[in-house]
């Protein structure tokens, strides 16, 4: 374990924020493959052939064949060792993604990117997918153009919407006003939960009251906004232990914990474990 979790950003000396690379190439960079690690960008992973697990934030995602997945920017993932694997992996950047406001508004408001329910597995159809992701891979590989930019984004954007789309078909329709809350709780709770645990602070932000923010966060993710914020500090504290050395103490206080004791308790109260006693049974890997 590094002194940190170990953080990429996106691949310097490309002419813009998009990269393709196929899972069998990545595959031969064994330590790379299956090390934990930060991306400072979003990758769709798509698999062709075999399955494919990778381990997401502790939770191990199966994936078989035109099976994705949208890792978030932030996210801790790696790829299980022994996977048999084949497939494409699409990297791209905020800025690459968000030409107009339509798009910058989709990596905040989208289902495929709530904060609340990341990583949600998508299937494409077999005809959809063998159109698009041919001409991606052809337009990618040619020699670069003035349109070549503009071609590759509108091909993954609708790669990424149809992939909404279909998230969107199998989830429970809810009103707008309940979804437009909590999502706009959860994006906030991103930004703000080392500093911020008080749900009068996230009502206060909204313009609502704390009874109607507990019901609607309720009703979209299954936990009270004061639930949702403790499992956001424990998901945080949990990647901290398991893929760094930094002590149970520094990590307190990166929290915004005044005292590693009241952190501790909050850690046991939530896991059953000291943060002591996770990172011995987590040690030497991130696999559950």
């Amino acid at each position: 374990m590094d002194s940190s979790i170990r953080t990429f950003g996106f691949k310097k000396g490309l002419p813009y924020g998009f990269e393709i690379k196929e899972l069998s190439d990545v595959k031969r960079s064994p330590g790379l493959f299956a090390y934990p690690k930060r991306a400072e960008f979003y990758q769709l992973i798509i698999a062709e052939e075999g399955v494919t697990d990778i381990i997401i934030d502790f939770n191990r995602i199966t994936l078989k064949k035109r099976d994705a997945v949208l890792i978030s920017s932030g996210q801790v993932y790696g790829f299980d060792a022994d996977t048999d694997c084949n497939g494409t992996m699409l990297l791209f950047t905020d800025s690459f993604f968000s030409v107009s406001e339509q798009e910058a508004s989709f990596l905040f408001d989208s289902e495929i990117l709530n904060p609340s329910s990341l990583n949600k597995i998508v299937n494409f159809d077999e005809d959809f997918y063998y159109r698009i992701m041919p001409l991606m891979c052809k337009e990618y590989s040619r020699n670069p153009d003035l349109l070549q930019t503009a071609v590759i984004h509108n091909l993954l954007e609708i790669l990424l919407f149809t992939a909404e789309r279909i998230i969107s078909e199998k989830t429970e329709l809810k009103s707008y006003s309940c979804d437009c809350v909590s999502r706009k709780f959860s994006n906030l709770v991103e930004a703000e939960f080392t500093e911020r645990r008080s749900v009068k602070f996230y009502a206060g932000k909204f313009g609502v009251s704390e009874k109607i923010l507990n019901a609607t966060v309720y009703r979209k993710t299954g936990r009270t906004p004061k639930e949702y914020i403790s499992n956001r500090i424990i998901l945080e504290a949990k990647r901290l232990l398991c893929h760094t050395t930094i002590s149970a103490k520094e990590i307190s206080y990166t929290l915004g914990f005044d005292e590693p004791t009241n952190f501790n308790k909050f850690f046991r109260k939530y896991t059953g474990l000291s943060p002591i006693e996770f990172r011995e049974r987590n040690a030497g890997g991130f696999l559950p």
